[in-house]
């Protein structure tokens, strides 16, 4: 991939076995494995037996998925109408907060719990509960500060609003850049 320029390789160093093996048994319960090819690159003259491949992008294994999503959103971006730049970025700020996850301490949390017209926030087990009034309850993940993912909806965002410090209301924010606000009661 790197060497004929295909594409970016994200994650850890692979294995490092390269060369070709036959097993052949060699009595009950045991077996004889022999390397009978060495492929070498046609570009780096290179071997990656017990070295492996680095990748352009480290990532560790579980971040490996999220962090190719946000290279490739951030290159898009660099290119991108602004039209389509308001697309990707939507997406880079889910993908950035699966490498990291945003982290709300659960006394901070609590500065969000309230009613907010017919729509409810309320610290639950696992963090914020969500619920419009006549609506199944969701959950809200934190992506940055103030800003939370809608557990049942992805097009959709929670963005608290505060004044003096002290957390006044939210909106709802779409995909497409619609804002629809929802002020805390008294």
């Amino acid at each position: 991939m790197r060497y004929f320029k295909l594409g970016t390789l994200v994650g850890a160093t692979t294995a490092g076995a390269a060369n070709n093996n036959d097993v052949f048994p060699v009595a009950p319960f045991f077996v004889q494995s022999i390397s009978f090819g060495r492929p070498v690159h046609p570009v780096s003259g290179t071997n990656w037996e017990r070295v492996g491949v680095a990748p352009d992008i480290a990532a560790p294994r579980a971040q490996a998925l999220p962090a190719a999503q946000a290279a490739a959103l951030t290159r898009l971006m660099a290119a991108a109408s602004p039209e389509r730049k308001q697309d990707y970025a939507w997406a880079l700020v889910a993908a950035q907060a699966a490498i990291t996850p945003f982290k709300v301490d659960a006394a901070a949390l609590g500065a969000y719990a309230g009613q907010y017209g017919a729509r409810k926030v309320w610290l639950a087990d696992t963090g914020l509960a969500y619920q419009r009034e006549g609506r199944e309850a969701t959950t809200l993940t934190p992506l940055a500060p103030d800003l939370f993912a809608l557990g049942n909806s992805p097009d959709q965002r929670v963005q608290f609003r505060r004044a003096a410090g002290r957390v006044v209301g939210f909106d709802i924010v779409t995909a497409d850049g619609q804002r629809i606000p929802a002020e805390r009661n008294p």
